[in-house]
């Protein structure tokens, strides 16, 4: 359920569209999930007509995206997220954009792999720019991509605080998490808007959420 939740709402479109047969089989269930997902408040990336496209699905741009994050070994949720920060100047903005991006990734990016994702923004924001409106395009993937997710690295400390009286931690946690999708402030981001740290990979019982409940 976790993986099927993270492809809604970090980027389903583009992920979708990775492959030939996902398309059909996966896009009607998003549709239906959708509500269930997403605050009828706030502006999806599924509505409007097919004039307003997000274009992470067109002119193949999908399944590069797909290949690039891979290869980057990027983070889903900040990747989605700074992509949603689109710049609305001109095209000499997209260093500035990959610069973002390169704070989902776990490993350094090669010059090759700079040139590869240098097209591809080039090319999708050329498609966003012909297709339909940066700003309205930014607001809606802003929309369906949290600025931060739950992650167990996170919260484990928080908890065992709390355990011994200190709920400090919780209240803060409470507060942040009451927006998700709302930017935070740079002494908060530094702390929640972040790459998971080297000492918790394959940590027991904090590295990975499971599923079994």
């Amino acid at each position: 359920m976790a993986g099927w939740n993270l492809l809604i709402r970090a980027g389903c479109r583009a992920l979708v569209a990775a492959v030939a047969w996902a398309p059909a089989l996966l896009r009607p269930a998003a549709q239906g999930y959708q509500a269930v997902l997403l605050d009828s408040r706030s502006p999806s990336p599924w509505s409007g007509n097919a004039e307003e496209p997000l274009a992470l699905d067109r002119v193949g741009s999908g399944p590069v995206l797909l290949q690039l994050l891979v290869r980057s070994k990027a983070d889903y949720t900040i990747a989605f997220r700074r992509l949603s920060e689109i710049p609305e100047s001109s095209p000499e903005s997209i260093p500035e954009q990959l610069s973002a991006l390169k704070q989902s990734f776990y490993q350094p990016s090669s010059d090759e792999l700079d040139g590869q994702w240098t097209d591809w923004l080039g090319r999708w924001r050329t498609e966003i720019s012909a297709n339909g409106d940066l700003r309205a395009t930014s607001a809606a993937m802003k929309a369906a991509n949290p600025a931060i997710t739950w992650r167990e690295w996170l919260i484990a400390p928080a908890y065992e605080q709390a355990a011994h009286g200190d709920t400090g931690a919780i209240q803060e946690l409470q507060a942040v998490f009451r927006h998700p999708y709302e930017a935070l402030p740079p002494g908060l981001a530094a702390t929640y808007d972040r790459l998971k740290p080297r000492e918790f990979f394959n940590a027991g019982g904090i590295s990975h959420y499971s599923c079994s409940s």
